[in-house]
């Protein structure tokens, strides 16, 4: 996983894997489940914002 350099973000897994790659970032929903962009859309869709803002860069 260490090759991999695009941007990529982990939605409710585990922290460890988004820092396992070079441009990795983790997104923790509290109130969601398998279905987080039901159970917690707020922070779901906030987060996809911000990530696609930060990989515009």
């Amino acid at each position: 996983m260490k090759k991999l350099i695009l941007g990529i973000l982990m939605i409710a897994a585990m922290e460890w894997q988004a820092k396992a790659v070079q441009n990795g970032q983790f997104l923790y929903c509290p109130n969601g489940s398998h279905l987080s962009m039901w159970d917690d859309q707020a922070v779901f869709m906030g987060g996809i914002v911000k990530f696609i803002h930060s990989t515009a860069e």
